[in-house]
């Protein structure tokens, strides 16, 4: 049984390694001294990706319910969303940062976690462009782009 000092030391030496870990491919690799060193499964919420790169794909209807609930261009939270959809706060909760990623809605508020969610121009789009979302010969995100551009000029 390892005591807390052993288990330190261990991380230590994981960290060095740059977060690989060692595992020994057998009995002849022992023999022989050598190790195979493998990547560490990184889970997803920790590995970050362009935003360009992210397509998006939203959960339908709930997605939009947001967008559309955010529409009026007030703030809101995931608490009250939630109460106003008819909808689980955690869920709520979850898909806010989803839509903020996608640049549909924006985090505002006095401090940075505050919880609060405005709709961006991007989000006022995808509520007018809602029904061609599911149209497979349209690109929507083009076409939200495109319907940003030529609204943009009306403000």
């Amino acid at each position: 049984m390892r005591g807390s000092t052993g288990e330190r030391t261990d991380r230590r030496r994981f960290a060095e390694r740059g977060g690989v870990r060692d595992t020994h491919a057998g009995k002849r690799a022992r023999i022989a001294g050598r190790r195979t060193l493998r990547p560490v499964d990184i889970p997803k919420r920790y590995i970050t990706v362009e935003a360009e790169s992210l397509a998006m794909k939203l959960a339908s209807p709930t997605d939009f319910e947001i967008l559309e609930a955010l529409s009026d261009g007030r703030r809101n939270n995931a608490v009250n969303l939630a109460v106003v959809l008819d909808k689980n706060r955690s869920y709520v909760n979850t898909r806010l940062p989803v839509l903020a990623d996608y640049e549909l809605v924006h985090r505002v508020g006095p401090s940075p976690r505050s919880g609060l969610y405005e709709i961006t121009d991007r989000g006022l789009a995808v509520t007018h462009l809602a029904d061609r979302y599911d149209d497979p010969d349209v690109d929507f995100e083009a076409l939200v782009d495109e319907w940003v551009e030529t609204h943009a000029d009306d403000e």
